[in-house]
Protein backbone atom coordinates (compact mmCIF):
# COMPACT_ATOMS: atom_id res chain seq x y z
CA UNK A 1 0.00 0.00 0.00
CA UNK A 2 1.36 3.41 -0.98
CA UNK A 3 1.05 5.90 1.89
CA UNK A 4 1.65 9.52 0.93
CA UNK A 5 1.18 11.08 4.37
CA UNK A 6 4.46 11.38 6.31
CA UNK A 7 2.71 11.19 9.71
CA UNK A 8 0.97 7.93 8.80
CA UNK A 9 4.16 6.52 7.30
CA UNK A 10 6.16 7.36 10.44
CA UNK A 11 3.62 6.29 13.09
CA UNK A 12 1.07 3.97 11.47
CA UNK A 13 -1.64 6.09 13.14
CA UNK A 14 -4.60 7.41 11.15
CA UNK A 15 -6.86 10.37 11.89
CA UNK A 16 -10.49 9.47 11.21
CA UNK A 17 -13.96 10.91 11.66
CA UNK A 18 -17.01 8.77 12.50
CA UNK A 19 -19.49 7.88 9.76
CA UNK A 20 -22.99 7.68 11.25
CA UNK A 21 -26.36 6.90 9.66
CA UNK A 22 -29.47 8.95 10.40
CA UNK A 23 -27.72 12.22 11.27
CA UNK A 24 -28.80 15.28 9.26
CA UNK A 25 -26.17 17.02 7.13
CA UNK A 26 -24.82 20.44 8.14
CA UNK A 27 -21.72 22.61 7.75
CA UNK A 28 -19.45 20.07 9.47
CA UNK A 29 -21.72 17.01 9.14
CA UNK A 30 -21.24 15.86 5.55
CA UNK A 31 -23.26 13.19 3.77
CA UNK A 32 -21.05 10.81 1.79
CA UNK A 33 -21.41 7.60 -0.17
CA UNK A 34 -18.45 5.30 -0.63
CA UNK A 35 -17.46 3.65 -3.88
CA UNK A 36 -18.68 0.28 -2.56
CA UNK A 37 -22.00 1.67 -1.27
CA UNK A 38 -21.32 2.51 2.39
CA UNK A 39 -23.07 5.77 3.22
CA UNK A 40 -23.80 8.08 6.11
CA UNK A 41 -22.86 11.41 7.60
CA UNK A 42 -19.25 12.20 8.49
CA UNK A 43 -19.10 13.94 11.88
CA UNK A 44 -16.09 16.18 11.17
CA UNK A 45 -15.71 17.64 14.67
CA UNK A 46 -15.13 14.20 16.23
CA UNK A 47 -11.62 13.59 14.89
CA UNK A 48 -9.97 10.49 16.34
CA UNK A 49 -6.41 9.21 16.10
CA UNK A 50 -6.36 5.42 15.83
CA UNK A 51 -3.76 2.75 15.39
CA UNK A 52 -5.49 0.23 13.12
CA UNK A 53 -3.16 -2.58 14.25
CA UNK A 54 -4.16 -2.14 17.90
CA UNK A 55 -7.87 -1.51 17.22
CA UNK A 56 -8.21 -4.33 14.71
CA UNK A 57 -9.60 -1.98 12.07
CA UNK A 58 -9.84 -2.56 8.38
CA UNK A 59 -10.97 -0.44 5.45
CA UNK A 60 -14.51 -1.23 4.33
CA UNK A 61 -14.94 1.33 1.55
CA UNK A 62 -13.28 4.22 -0.28
CA UNK A 63 -14.42 7.83 -0.70
CA UNK A 64 -14.09 9.81 -3.88
CA UNK A 65 -11.40 12.48 -4.00
CA UNK A 66 -14.15 15.14 -3.93
CA UNK A 67 -15.60 13.73 -0.70
CA UNK A 68 -12.15 13.48 0.87
CA UNK A 69 -11.45 17.11 0.02
CA UNK A 70 -14.84 18.21 1.40
CA UNK A 71 -14.19 16.42 4.70
CA UNK A 72 -10.63 17.79 4.80
CA UNK A 73 -11.91 21.34 4.20
CA UNK A 74 -14.54 20.99 6.95
CA UNK A 75 -11.99 19.66 9.46
CA UNK A 76 -9.53 22.41 8.56
CA UNK A 77 -12.31 24.99 8.94
CA UNK A 78 -12.78 23.96 12.57
CA UNK A 79 -9.25 25.17 13.30
CA UNK A 80 -9.27 28.41 11.28
CA UNK A 81 -8.78 31.63 13.15
CA UNK A 82 -10.30 34.97 12.17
Amino acid sequence: MLVKNAFIRATGIFHVCPLISGIPAGPIHLEVKGKKGESGTVICEQIKAIDPKVRGCSRVDFLSYENIMNVSDAVQGIFEYD
